[in-house]
């Protein structure tokens, strides 16, 4: 896998911060998208009733990647539909873009193909968020690309680990669309669960996101970061974590993102926030871990929110 990244390395190393372009090389090697793979949770890439679209830029599209753990992928209890211009890249599928028009699992995004308790669906977060982005009236367009990968902690998204090729694969994939990596305005890491539950240190925490920033901008990534305070899971939240996401936060580059254990209770309560999921968690009966609708309607605004205000 390793050698895999050093691949895409090499390919994004010809992109030109000034131009979109479309890789030289046309596409990229085919097991680059093989999917699930080593242990990777399932990854969705069923295409049927969404719409074919293009990756087009606007004058004022925003684009963003989503990287981290199932929060950013496809585990929230809604079946919420966009309504507005929101555009998801398929890319670990063919590498296209779709409006997001149907709701339902996300493409590109992990999932467990068998359901949690009493609740069949999944969809992911971010078609609220564009939803609300572009109905405050700030842009016109959203497009982006979820290279999350459900259950995993930070260790395992570096260029050493199992899942280090992801990061590099949804960049390629941009730019194979004609979003150059300098077009990218954010990267959203949804990432903190695990490594609270593991026992991830503070510096290895930190060491590990500054690997990451390392990797974007090498790809060329000249946006900005948004890292929220997330850890919470089955009733827990882990200080440690929490500590180590607001200590990589410059405030310039890198954007405290919105706090996703304890804001959330302004509007709604921990157990409202999210559904309870079959089996018991470390510490409560119910393993609540992943956002219920109305977890959803309050995590995406706090988002929409920071990106208003910093971009």
């Amino acid at each position: 896998m390793r050698r895999i990244f050093l691949v895409l390395l090499l390919l994004l190393g010809s992109f030109n911060s000034g131009h979109a372009q479309h890789a030289s090389s046309g596409t990229a090697p085919p097991n680059l998208y093989a999917a699930p793979g080593n242990g990777e949770a399932t990854r969705f890439t069923n295409t049927s009733g969404l719409t074919l679209s293009s990756a087009a830029l606007t004058a004022n599209t925003f684009v963003f990647v989503v990287v981290g753990q199932s929060l950013g992928g496809s585990h929230a209890q809604s079946n919420y539909v966009a309504t507005q211009d929101c555009r998801t890249i398929n890319f670990t599928g063919d590498r296209k873009a779709y409006l997001n028009n149907t709701g339902g699992t996300e493409i590109g995004s992990t999932f467990s193909a068998n359901g949690y308790q009493g609740w069949p669906v999944y969809s992911s977060m971010w078609a609220k968020l564009c939803d609300l982005l572009i109905a405050g009236g700030k842009y016109d367009r959203v497009i982006w690309v979820n290279p999350s990968s459900a259950g995993q902690p930070i260790s395992q998204f570096m260029p050493s680990g199992p899942l280090g090729y992801l990061l590099p694969l949804a960049f390629f994939t941009l730019n194979e669309q004609g979003i150059p990596p300098s077009r990218v305005n954010a990267i959203i890491s949804m990432e903190g669960e695990s490594d609270g539950i593991n026992g991830t240190s503070q510096s290895a925490y930190q060491a590990f996101m500054q690997t990451w920033f390392t990797v974007a901008a090498n790809l060329g990534f000249v946006g900005k970061w948004i890292v929220p305070l997330e850890t919470y899971a089955y009733g827990c939240t882990s200080a440690t974590i929490r500590a180590a996401q607001a200590a990589v936060v410059n405030g310039t580059t890198i954007i405290q993102g919105p706090d996703l254990d304890t804001a959330i209770n302004n509007t709604c309560s921990a157990s409202a926030c999210r559904y309870a999921e079959v089996g018991a968690g470390g510490c409560a009966v119910n393993a609540l871990v992943h956002p219920s609708t109305a977890g959803q309607n309050t995590m995406m605004p706090l988002f929409k929110t920071i990106i208003y205000n910093n971009f």
